[in-house]
């Protein structure tokens, strides 16, 4: 099975933010995480982010990436804008 590892960057802030993470910081998604959201990423946008990552976790290509490897969301709530990039070391 397929069973890449997913970084979650970030590309655009804002003021109404929680976390005010820096552009550019950035978590890695290499476990399947379960309930428990990465380290410096906020819980509400873990969960836009999250079913797009599994998605990309374990396929090759899905029809709604961007780019090939990439896929840009936006939280519904600040507006920060987070990229999702599929990755193998």
């Amino acid at each position: 099975m397929v069973n890449h590892k997913i970084k979650i960057e970030i590309l655009r802030t804002c003021e109404q933010c929680p976390k005010k993470l820096p552009v550019g910081s950035f978590v890695v998604l290499s476990n399947v995480p379960g309930a428990e959201v990465p380290q410096g990423v906020c819980a509400r946008a873990f969960h836009s982010i999250y079913p797009s990552a599994m998605g990309m976790r374990f396929s090759d290509a899905t029809y709604w990436e961007q780019g090939k490897g990439c896929l840009d969301i936006v939280c519904p709530d600040s507006q920060t804008t987070y990229r999702l990039s599929r990755f193998n070391e």
